[in-house]
């Protein structure tokens, strides 16, 4: 009786005292949001636009912290997949019980990733194809489609880059980088999308680049090829938008990657290091799994934009100079060959046809 008695007078002053911590946390919660939007109204503009953007991007955060979607079963396209950065997302997704589908013009590459995941018990498919021969991409859409089964997620990955300056360059260079790095992702996003459209579901990614959102010496054609990879993502993410569809796009920027491609160009201690490539692989999957619209590598690259926008263009510039971007690719070697087929690694060109295995 006495316990039963306790209970009792427990129970009366929770529903007393419970209501009185509420409304004391809440009229405490109201004041703080008063005080801030005080301090914010007695800031500065570009002070209130910082406070903002923290805000917004601790929000996003914690969203994306909390909405990391599963690719298990999954099937992702990935182009260039038989090396670099391709190989390794690959390896990524297929441990994750996704089915990778590699596109490649080497051989070799090809049958050593699906064998590494094979290893694994993963489930990988692989096509060799020039990513640049629109109808043979078209073809081995339709191939994937009935063979492997609808496609989720896309991944233009295949890239070149030759390293020279505008004048240096061979016309024959300049169209194939552009051929690679900007018109072929025209060619697999139609392929793919109106299925993805009709299901609405799926993802497009684009692997671009930092040199896509500035100029750097030695890379015009590259920069100018990677300009339009990410002119036309955001093209396609307004246009996907007005269509109210659920087909996400993400769009990456990474800085110079240690996969060989690169090899010899210079990053910025602490500012612009050159990327781990597991590191940049494995970041890019779990933006894709968050569903992230823009990712840049390193963060600070976000930047960029804001500050050509605002800066004097000759201060821009100097800028530039002074903290080594446009000496960048003054040490420049690559892999000394004229293909790189994936975003960050190399490849020679084959007069393979068009082949699954």
């Amino acid at each position: 009786m006495a316990k039963s008695r306790a209970s009792q007078i427990k129970i009366r002053l929770s529903s007393v005292i419970l209501p009185v911590f509420v409304i004391v946390l809440t009229a405490r919660m109201g004041s703080l949001v008063t005080s801030a939007c005080n301090a914010l109204f007695n800031l500065q503009w570009w002070q209130a636009g910082l406070a903002l953007l923290v805000v917004y991007k601790v929000i996003q955060w914690l969203v994306w912290l909390t909405s990391t979607e599963s690719v298990k079963g999954k099937v992702a396209v990935i182009t260039g997949g038989g090396s670099g950065l391709g190989r390794l997302m690959a390896l990524n997704l297929a441990k994750q019980d996704a089915v990778v589908v590699l596109v490649d013009i080497n051989r070799k590459g090809l049958v050593d990733v699906v064998n590494e995941i094979a290893a694994f018990n993963g489930l990988a498919y692989a096509h060799l194809c020039d990513v640049t021969d629109r109808d043979a991409v078209y073809s081995l859409a339709e191939q994937i489609s009935a063979t492997v089964g609808p496609v989720d997620i896309v991944i233009n990955n295949a890239g070149v880059v030759s390293g020279k300056s505008l004048l240096e360059v061979s016309d024959a260079m300049a169209e194939l980088t552009f051929d690679v790095n900007a018109v072929a992702h025209f060619w697999f996003v139609k392929a793919f999308l109106p299925s993805m459209l009709v299901r609405n579901s799926g993802h497009i990614v684009s692997i671009a680049s930092a040199a896509g959102l500035a100029g750097v010496v030695g890379l015009s054609d590259y920069c100018a090829s990677k300009f339009a990879a990410i002119g036309l993502m955001e093209a396609l993410r307004l246009e996907l938008a007005r269509q109210n569809s659920e087909v996400k796009t993400t769009t990456v920027m990474p800085f110079y990657i240690n996969t060989g491609m690169f090899d010899g160009a210079s990053g910025i201690p602490f500012i612009l290091p050159i990327l781990d490539a597991q590191e940049t692989a494995d970041r890019i999957v779990l933006a894709i799994q968050r569903g992230e619209k823009m990712l840049y590598l390193p963060p600070i690259l976000g930047f960029v934009s804001l500050l050509r926008g605002i800066m004097p263009i000759g201060l821009f510039d100097y800028l530039s100079t002074l903290l080594g971007i446009s000496a960048s690719m003054d040490q420049f070697k690559g892999r000394g060959q004229d293909w790189h087929e994936g975003a960050d690694n190399s490849v020679s060109i084959t007069d393979e046809s068009d082949d699954e295995f």
